[in-house]
């Protein structure tokens, strides 16, 4: 996942960690949210670039994510969609 400055059009930061694809993604002012081609779905931090939490549960590919403050929602192609508390 890259974030880029709308601005200069520089890409600001390479969030790296997926070992597939990434089909979705979601952000809010902190936290950058992505699904994954390998069944998992990452919370990152927007300002450091860290990923902060792995969530694994999917049988399938992660094809939806969305997060509000206190929820991340993932849907996959297993069928079913989840929903994490993202603390």
């Amino acid at each position: 996942v890259r974030i880029w400055d709308r601005n200069s059009g520089d890409c600001t930061k390479v969030l790296e960690g997926h070992s597939d694809s990434v089909m979705a993604v979601a952000i809010d002012s902190s936290t950058v949210v992505s699904g994954s081609l390998d069944n998992t779905v990452r919370i990152w931090d927007r300002n450091s670039g860290d990923c902060t939490k792995v969530l694994e549960g999917h049988s399938d590919s992660v094809m939806a994510v969305a997060i509000d403050s206190s929820t991340v929602v993932s849907g996959s192609l297993d069928n079913t969609v989840r929903i994490w508390d993202r603390n």
